[in-house]
């Protein structure tokens, strides 16, 4: 049916989706294209926080066929994420409050609507050489420990 089923508070295609792009990343040391497939990382993980506050705030619904959030799952996130739900429009906006997180979306933000991503040395012997211009972050290692986060975050909203 071309249709992968998403469950409650299921974000497991996205996270399998930046496991894919972290994989390729890892065996890919030229300067463009792992620039590419950090900015495809970066933009799955960040969809992420998107596709999990969509389902806790859809999680659950009333006798008038009104969606209503899961306060517990809320409660859950509240050390990682801020969520925010804007009434009128149904919209779902999420703010990072984990340290990871924010520098997560920071790296996102300026691939995604500012500029290609700024990634160091243009010339590398192995891909793990790479950090993100301006920090002290290698790439790779902080895609894994964003990966690791957000695989944590799940589990624990889930239960």
């Amino acid at each position: 049916s071309g249709i992968v089923f998403h469950g409650f508070l299921e974000i497991t295609d996205k996270l399998d989706e930046c496991r894919y792009f972290l994989m390729m990343m890892k065996n890919n040391s030229n300067w463009n294209e792992f620039r590419w497939l950090t900015s495809a990382f970066l933009n799955g993980a960040r969809a992420a926080l998107d596709w999990l506050a969509f389902g806790i705030y859809n999680s659950y619904v009333n006798e008038e066929g009104e969606f209503y959030p899961d306060q517990n799952a809320i409660k859950k996130l509240s050390s990682y994420i801020s969520i925010t739900f804007d009434t009128k429009t149904k919209k779902v906006y999420v703010r990072p409050i984990d340290p990871m997180l924010r520098e997560l979306c920071k790296f996102r933000l300026v691939t995604a609507h500012q500029d290609s991503i700024r990634i160091k040395p243009e010339k590398a012997t192995t891909p793990y050489e790479y950090k993100f211009s301006g920090s002290q972050h290698h790439v790779i290692e902080f895609s894994e420990n964003v990966l690791s986060l957000l695989d944590k975050i799940q589990k624990e909203v889930r239960n």
